[in-house]
């Protein structure tokens, strides 16, 4: 079971995390290491003091025993404590996206669409659900789609904007897909976009009921943070080859029937 000691701080608070032990020690002033080294002083008495209490060199093991102990969790501290400060960044602790949920005009319409065209499987759908409806799963997330009470008032597909809400898809082959969505007469809008000399293709295209999907190859565009941390990769892409991406980007857009 996780250990939590608290020390008297009214300044900061960060937690020091040490796996091996479970135990989390809040602590950063002057007061907290006083408060620190007469805890260690005192169960330092309690296991020596049967055997002498009044020689210099036991009361020398007691005070360096306490400087000992507070310097090795401040070293735990910053060799180990990381693994909290990353959590501050995910303070849900969140994992990964589950599913995405759609009102849609037509359970059977937009199964047919998610199973057909994107590859999505059915799958068994809690029987505590007393609505209509359908699970889908596939590429790692689920659909859940709901039958709209009022399906009339739901949006009507307008033209395709790239800059509408939008799920997408990384896929292989950008050929591949434009060429299937010709054969299945699917309209849609392909873009590029570039940025420090990579090009990225996307296309668009909407889902029975006017819900916009994109189609990309986004894996090739690194994944930089605004502010602190490190640079990371997506998959195909080695960011230390990456010197110094150009601030400027370019879409261009064409629209398919």
């Amino acid at each position: 079971m996780a250990k939590c000691i608290w020390l008297s701080d009214k300044f900061r608070s960060y937690p020091i995390y040490l796996p091996s032990t479970h135990l989390y020690i809040y602590s950063a002033t002057t007061i907290d290491i006083i408060i620190y080294l007469a805890f260690c002083n005192r169960l330092l008495q309690s296991i020596i003091s049967p055997i002498s209490t009044s020689t210099p060199l036991v009361f020398g093991l007691l005070i360096g025993g306490g400087v000992g102990f507070f310097l090795l969790f401040f070293l735990w501290s910053f060799t180990l404590g990381w693994e909290m400060k990353e959590s501050a960044g995910n303070p849900l602790h969140l994992t990964s996206l589950n599913h995405v949920s759609l009102l849609c005009r037509s359970i059977e319409e937009s199964m047919n669409f998610y199973q057909n065209v994107l590859g999505f499987i059915p799958i068994r759908r809690p029987e505590s659900l007393n609505f209509e409806g359908a699970w889908l799963f596939g590429h790692g997330i689920g659909v859940h789609l709901l039958c709209s009470p009022e399906p009339e008032k739901l949006p009507k597909k307008t033209a395709i904007n790239p800059k509408d809400n939008h799920i997408s898809f990384q896929c292989e082959s950008m050929g591949a897909v434009e060429k299937k969505l010709e054969e299945m007469e699917i309209e849609y809008v392909r873009a590029i976009v570039e940025e420090g000399g990579i090009q990225v293709d996307q296309l668009f295209f909407h889902d029975p009921d006017g819900f916009m999907i994109e189609i990309c190859n986004c894996d090739s565009l690194p994944v930089v943070p605004l502010v602190g941390g490190m640079a990371r990769s997506c998959s195909r892409v080695k960011l230390h080859q990456i010197v110094q991406p150009q601030p400027q980007t370019q879409i261009q857009q064409v629209v398919y029937p």
